[in-house]
């Protein structure tokens, strides 16, 4: 926004040097990164992908013996394969863990609920205001007992 960083940048124009090169100066640069990025992104997913489909049969085919695909598959038939996540998957034995489901909850039983007395009044004092020094714990601090 001040002129770029490259000697001959001028804030917001275009300058071209003696020797025909353009020098771009951009305003909000920040603010034409984010598109930038999100394009080179898509691109470089796509690249990615595209090794993986069969483009005949126009099925996913993925070779197990290529490089980006030993450096990036976590897991393949229910097992951790790649090496930085070995140690994670290992249980007890030594094999990978299989992955564990959670308990059966058990439908809760509603209890019939149980009768309490009425409770006492608590003393008051001279004004007629409840005594703190007489009124139970519980009352005082909103809780049960």
């Amino acid at each position: 926004e001040r002129g770029g960083n490259v000697e001959g940048a001028v804030a917001g124009k275009v300058v071209t040097t003696k020797n025909d090169v353009k020098i771009l100066g951009h305003l909000n640069v920040p603010g034409r990164v984010a598109a930038s990025a999100s394009l080179l992104y898509a691109k470089n997913l796509f690249a990615f992908l595209e090794t993986m489909v069969d483009k005949e049969k126009k099925t996913l085919a993925i070779d197990m013996n290529d490089e980006l695909v030993k450096a990036t598959m976590l897991t393949h038939d229910g097992r951790i394969v790649h090496p930085a996540f070995a140690d994670a998957g290992k249980g007890a034995a030594g094999t990978a863990a299989a992955p564990k489901k959670a308990p059966a909850k058990k439908p809760a039983v509603k209890k019939p609920a149980a009768k309490k007395p009425a409770p006492k009044k608590p003393a008051t004092g001279a004004a007629g205001a409840k005594s703190p020094a007489k009124t139970p714990a519980a009352a005082r601090s909103g809780g049960e007992a």
